[in-house]
């Protein structure tokens, strides 16, 4: 039984540590997403300032 017992705690040790593989693994998307988001709206903000683009939905081509 003792065998048992830690199969079962060793697969339950191993199920919490790919929970937090993936934990990890969805944090680091979600981050890189942000990132890439930020990055394309500070280079669309740019060209709306430098007039290459026109963007009705913002303040600065409302003028």
């Amino acid at each position: 039984m003792n065998k048992l017992n830690a199969l079962i705690s060793y697969i339950e040790q191993t199920e919490q540590l790919l929970d937090m593989v993936l934990e990890q693994q969805r944090l680091t998307l979600s981050l890189q997403f942000s990132k890439e988001i930020s990055n394309a709206h500070q280079k669309v903000s740019l060209a709306e300032k430098k007039r290459q683009v026109k963007n009705a939905c913002s303040p600065v081509s409302s003028d």
